[in-house]
């Protein structure tokens, strides 16, 4: 069937003795071949262009490139605009996972990169709010911030976000939890300075 052949006379040839060395011939095309019920996959050219950075960025980290990847990363930002919202969160996933990862290893990292990562997705991806907020506190809490990852999840309990879900309230009790031990670490801090000044609580 591969080898069928359409012969088309031209049009403004009335001559019909001439019509067997006029005529052209075509082969089929390919996309004729296939079943109607096979659905073809079409790929605008912006979904191509997002998978393909999301490949050089995968391929970036693989080899260590951290500066490269961080590259690839601000331009694959541009999914967060996408209109489909199931590609538009999983967009966010991946920028917020991949993003922190980068920026742990580029060697020119910096806290206030890691603040604008965090704010983004959390004003982006709504349904991770409270995890990227305890996820931005941790990181927090390694630089030695304490206050500001209290800050951060003080923010993280008071919001909410629609009917709350059975995972949302381990969250809450999770943050919680954090807070009760910022708490206490500041309340250690501040009670090892008095103490060295001489004054008793």
């Amino acid at each position: 069937m591969d080898d069928l052949q359409v012969h088309i006379p031209e049009a403004d040839n009335d001559d019909t003795s001439d019509d067997e060395g006029n005529q052209t011939t075509m082969k089929r095309a390919s996309f004729l071949h296939v079943s109607p019920s096979k659905k073809r996959c079409t790929e605008s050219g912006f979904h191509k262009s997002t998978r393909l950075c999301l490949h050089a960025i995968r391929d970036a980290v693989l080899h260590h490139r951290w500066e490269e990847a961080a590259r690839y990363l601000d331009v694959y930002a541009q999914t967060l605009e996408d209109t489909t919202s199931s590609k538009q969160s999983v967009a966010c996933e991946i920028i917020w996972r991949l993003g922190t990862e980068v920026l742990q290893h580029h060697p020119h990292k910096d806290q206030e990169h890691f603040t604008v990562l965090y704010e983004r997705m959390k004003n982006t991806g709504v349904k991770n709010f409270a995890k990227v907020c305890l996820e931005h506190a941790f990181h927090l809490l390694l630089d030695g911030h304490i206050l500001k990852a209290k800050q951060q999840l003080s923010v993280a309990t008071s919001w909410r976000y629609g009917r709350q879900s059975a995972s949302q309230s381990l969250e809450l009790k999770l943050i919680h939890g954090y807070c009760g031990f910022l708490d206490y670490l500041a309340w250690s801090q501040k009670r090892s300075s008095v103490s060295d000044t001489g004054v008793h609580i």
